[in-house]
């Protein structure tokens, strides 16, 4: 019998290439080429990497607990459902976009702070990050769908495997 490994659906191409792509976008083409297109291309590569991530993180802190889980497309598919929530709520919500914002820059600082003692500078501040609200970001949405090849497959893949014979 196959064991699954928490996470194992991101180092499917498909996420793989989206967040390749949004790190060109994010470190050249925003700034070489700014416009609607570079402007959505992060959106749409997050979309597709982010629910894989979250299926990722509840695989492993199941793992973490002792309570391993095989693959489940449920709960890729929740996490999609919690990613579409939380982006529109963020494009179209003064005050969602703010604790976003807010929450995010919380996030960064344990690796920033990480760096900083590193480098044996001082320990910076807890920063915001930048997040411009835009619903025409919306139109963005079905891109979450690509990510359910992966977590399909490997959901499928992983039930197939440990069929028992009957």
């Amino acid at each position: 019998m196959r064991d699954s490994n928490p996470g194992e659906g991101l180092l499917h191409p498909v996420p793989l290439v989206a967040m390749g792509l949004f790190a060109l976008n994010d470190h050249v083409l925003k700034s070489h080429y700014p416009g609607v297109l570079s402007g959505k291309l992060s959106d749409m590569a997050g979309l597709v990497f982010f629910p894989l991530l979250l299926q990722g993180c509840w695989e492993g802190a199941l793992h973490l607990v002792g309570r391993p889980t095989p693959p489940r497309f449920l709960a890729w598919g929740l996490s999609a459902v919690l990613t579409a929530v939380v982006f529109g709520a963020i494009q179209v919500h003064p005050g969602l976009a703010a604790a976003w914002q807010e929450g995010l820059g919380l996030a960064q600082w344990p690796f920033r702070g990480l760096w900083a003692w590193i480098q044996g500078t001082d320990l910076p501040a807890v920063t915001p990050v930048r997040h411009t609200m835009d619903p025409s970001d919306l139109w963005t949405l079905p891109f979450l769908l690509l990510g359910a090849w992966p977590a399909r497959t490997r959901a499928t893949q992983f039930r197939a495997g440990n069929a028992q014979p009957s």
